[in-house]
């Protein structure tokens, strides 16, 4: 099954992954709309863990998490990777019939050039993995990074598997016949790699965050203590640990973050990753954070943050992960 940990590849199946790299960069954008289709219908609550909350790398112009220069870039766009002889006559009929599916699963507050760059975004990341599945230190500072945002959004080792049947059923989808037995265990072999990679990590960054003085292990209880908006409806929001204790001390800045969680009378649960900033005077930032919230540019529909930004009073409750440095 999909999101087995795995630790090793044979040769053959390391192969067979890179040679897919030619492939995915035809068909890689609609194989990863039609996985979230798949993954959001199967749960839609599992859309809370995917978003363009953090800053993209310097660097790099699609934000893609495994590529962090233009340099790079350019040499994965230009690897040269032995492609498997996929006919593109049963690629194509499978690619237009798995857009047609793609659409329904937009989230309230995104529009389609949100959806579009997610999904533009992860297939980069299907491509880098899969051009440097041997090359695996090549892409150690990007899973660090990667493990992080997992870590502050809540992700658990459960979550792997509803998303490696979902990517390997959008690859069948799109490409249809080409998948042969020797491409899906191998690809259901490489993500196994990858789960471990993450599931290991993301279990020493929990214990991390829990031991650290003023730390915690998962979602912490907050309550707002003071909301500022300027002239712009940018908003500060400062937010005091309910049971008066300390709080982990760390370097406010853009690149600082933590994951919010709170609910909404009508959307219910809600999640969103925000950064802090220096505490205002007045306030122990021994016990609080500041969060910084900004409007989001499109006005066709209300994001999570418009509606934190709206609705948030003194005495809300919020809950949040342990802060992180991206």
């Amino acid at each position: 099954m999909p999101g087995a940990p795995v630790h090793d590849l044979s040769v053959e199946q390391i192969t067979v992954v890179k040679s897919l790299v030619p492939v995915l960069k035809k068909h890689g954008k609609t194989i990863t709309k039609r996985m979230y289709t798949i993954l959001f219908d199967a749960d839609p609550n599992l859309r809370a863990y995917f978003s363009r909350d953090f800053p993209i790398h310097e660097g790099s112009q699609e934000g893609c998490p495994f590529t962090t220069s233009s340099a790079e870039r350019s040499k994965l766009q230009s690897e040269d990777c032995t492609e498997l002889k996929i006919s593109e006559d049963k690629c194509c009929g499978r690619d237009q019939e798995a857009s047609q599916k793609e659409g329904g699963w937009v989230m309230e507050g995104q529009d389609a050039g949100e959806v579009s760059f997610q999904a533009a975004r992860l297939a980069e990341t299907l491509i880098a993995y899969c051009a440097y599945v041997d090359e695996l230190p090549k892409l150690e500072k990007a899973v660090a990074r990667i493990c992080k945002i997992h870590t502050m959004r809540q992700v658990t080792p459960e979550h792997y598997g509803p998303v490696g049947s979902a990517v390997i059923q959008a690859v069948g989808d799109v490409l249809g016949d080409a998948v042969t037995p020797e491409i899906q265990d191998a690809l259901v072999a490489a993500y196994g790699v990858l789960v471990s990679l993450f599931t290991e990590k993301e279990a020493a960054l929990k214990e991390a965050g829990k031991d650290q003085l003023g730390g915690w292990e998962g979602m912490r209880e907050f309550l707002v203590v003071e909301k500022v908006t300027d002239s712009s409806e940018n908003c500060v929001l400062v937010i005091e640990s309910l049971d008066g204790a300390c709080v982990a001390q760390v370097e406010e800045g853009p690149t600082t973050f933590v994951s919010a969680f709170w609910n909404d009378e009508k959307r219910g649960p809600l999640v969103k990753s925000l950064p802090l900033v220096k505490v205002p005077s007045g306030h122990d930032s021994q016990t609080c954070y500041a969060l910084e919230l900004s409007p989001s540019v499109s006005k066709s529909r209300k994001s999570s943050t418009d509606i934190l930004i709206e609705k948030s009073h003194i005495g809300m409750g919020i809950r949040l992960s342990v802060p992180v440095v991206l």
